[in-house]
């Protein structure tokens, strides 16, 4: 069975610009059959959040980004989510982790010349090589060679199959509203770090004849710069369990938003699976000494 468990929201805003961004997450989960007690969404949520239970990925995880902004806020969008899927792809953050991203696709829409939405996809798998890092482990090859992390024993293993994160730009703060599948229109159309340059030629190719080209220029630049700033910290926040907060883009608001790392810990915390299996190795090596 599944279900689809809120992950909680947050509020950024940039101490530069007039700009805010508005997070919001949640995740689907396949529930192992057999498993009772859990009748209702909440008690799954309550479970998750606890980490009380084994949280792992289906072969290939879907990933949803959903970023929306206000109409006049378009221009430095549609900049933004051009770089996010290469940025997403590349991001030295999954090759630590020990994933592999697929761009699957990118549809657009616009609701009532408002808001401007664009919506990416992406797959998410298993490295067979593991996870890349510069660290060096000590721990024997046996533990790092396992590519899925052992489960502690009689310990039902739950699966989340999709991340869909929803991300409102908007030039001041407002309730947030989640931009789900179900929602997008049936015709329309990740800590990443953005390292892709935003470039200008492509912001002075969008310049309007009504206003000089040179105040245009300083604005989308701004305001682009920012764009990219904040959907890095709101994803770091998401990923990570504890990220380092940056000043110049406080919250507005005690965040609830619980971070990937936390509730899947088997798929997003760095070393877990290799730290689990070295764990289970020691065991079945005394219980093996014992005997013997």
């Amino acid at each position: 069975m599944a279900y689809t468990v809120d992950m909680g929201s947050d509020i950024f805003y940039s101490t530069k610009c007039d700009l805010y961004l508005a997070l919001q997450a949640s995740v689907d989960m396949l529930v192992p059959a057999g498993v009772t007690g859990l009748q209702s969404v909440e008690t799954l949520k309550n479970v998750l959040y606890s980490g009380t239970i084994w949280v792992d990925q289906l072969p290939e995880l879907r990933l949803n980004v959903h970023v929306s902004a206000e109409s006049n806020l378009g221009r430095p969008l549609s900049i933004l989510t051009s770089q996010i899927g290469d940025a997403l792809c590349n991001s030295q953050c999954w090759l630590e982790l020990g994933l592999g991203v697929l761009f699957k696709n990118c549809d657009h829409w616009t609701e009532k010349t408002t808001s401007t939405t664009f919506r990416l996809s992406f797959g998410l798998r298993r490295r067979p090589g593991g996870s890349v890092t510069a660290e060096t482990s000590r721990r024997p090859s046996l533990a790092k060679s396992l590519t899925n992390a052992v489960p502690p024993l009689y310990t039902p293993a739950f699966h989340i199959s999709t991340i869909n994160i929803s991300m409102t730009y908007s030039r001041h703060s407002q309730p947030l509203r989640y931009i789900s599948s179900s929602t997008a229109p049936e015709n329309c159309g990740v800590t990443p770090h953005i390292e892709i340059p935003y470039r200008i030629d492509k912001v002075v190719e969008h310049s309007q004849d009504s206003a000089p080209a040179s105040i245009l220029l300083a604005n989308d630049t701004c305001q682009v710069s920012e764009f990219i700033s904040l959907f890095n910290v709101g994803f770091s926040t998401l990923v990570h369990d504890d990220p380092p907060r940056i000043y110049k883009y406080p919250t507005l608001k005690k965040s609830d938003l619980q971070s990937l790392s936390r509730i899947a810990p088997s798929v997003f915390s760095l070393r877990y699976r290799e730290v689990r299996n070295w764990l289970s190795l020691c065991i079945r090596l005394y219980i093996s000494d014992s005997i013997h």
